[in-house]
């Protein structure tokens, strides 16, 4: 599924494949596999995915059964949770991050 450069969503994005954001949307994205956030993508909203890997802008909460990547150029503002969290030299991130397993106690 791709949101190409210059098309807008909003609305609920409910993806059972991996995804490609090049436009805006507005709204929860939910997929069962990766999403890539492009360089010229945003997203604005609840994201959930297995991977997120994010080029372009990304504003709400993100929650990634597997990894959150931000790599050079992206700009998030939100709150992140997930096992692996990569930001890359050049990215921007501003808010809160949960990384890893918890452990146990006891």
């Amino acid at each position: 599924m791709v949101v190409g450069a210059g098309a807008e969503f909003e609305g609920l994005l409910s993806l059972r494949r991996p995804g490609r954001i090049e436009g805006e949307v507005k709204g929860d994205v939910i997929a069962a596999a990766s999403l890539w956030i492009g360089p010229g993508g945003c997203v604005r909203g609840r994201v959930e995915a297995d991977e997120v890997i994010v080029d372009g802008r990304l504003e709400g909460e993100v929650h990634a059964r597997g990894r959150i990547e931000l790599r050079r150029g992206a700009r998030v503002r939100a709150d992140l949770s997930a096992p692996r969290l990569i930001l890359a030299d050049g990215s921007f991130f501003e808010g809160q991050c949960q990384a890893g397993s918890p452990g146990s106690e006891g």
